[in-house]
């Protein structure tokens, strides 16, 4: 009985600490047919941090707007991909337009800045792409 109670807790604690140090997959972007937008929103706690991936082709003009509830300044972004890496300021640069460099994917990460007040707060995150 208390070599199948070790074996259980062994094969328990190795579970859990091969899946402790790995990274969630970035959620995928993807728009309904016929339309070239699309808002996700979530909920972060102070200094979380949600990643995205969105496909898109060279020449095409990406832009993305950020807001929060409650509202204020809680949330930014980063846009990182081949020829592009902004990110915003809390206070600044709610929106951002670029014309894509290049195809394929491009990662967006929303990150929850620290606040006593408001230690979460949801975020909508529009995204849309345009020839």
């Amino acid at each position: 009985m208390k070599l199948k109670f070790f074996v259980l807790i062994t094969f328990v604690i190795f579970g859990a600490l091969s899946t402790a140090g790995q990274k969630a997959e970035p959620k995928r972007i993807k728009f309904a047919k016929g339309t070239n937008s699309k808002t996700v929103t979530g909920v972060l706690s102070n200094n979380q941090q949600q990643e995205y991936v969105i496909g898109a082709q060279q020449g095409q003009t990406l832009t993305v707007l950020i807001t929060s509830r409650p509202r204020g300044k809680y949330h930014s972004f980063n846009i990182l991909g081949d020829g592009i890496d902004f990110a915003t300021d809390y206070d600044v640069n709610y929106s951002y337009q670029v014309r894509l460099p290049e195809s394929g994917d491009y990662l967006i990460y929303v990150t929850k800045r620290p606040t006593k007040r408001n230690k979460t707060a949801r975020f909508y995150l529009k995204v849309k792409v345009v020839n």
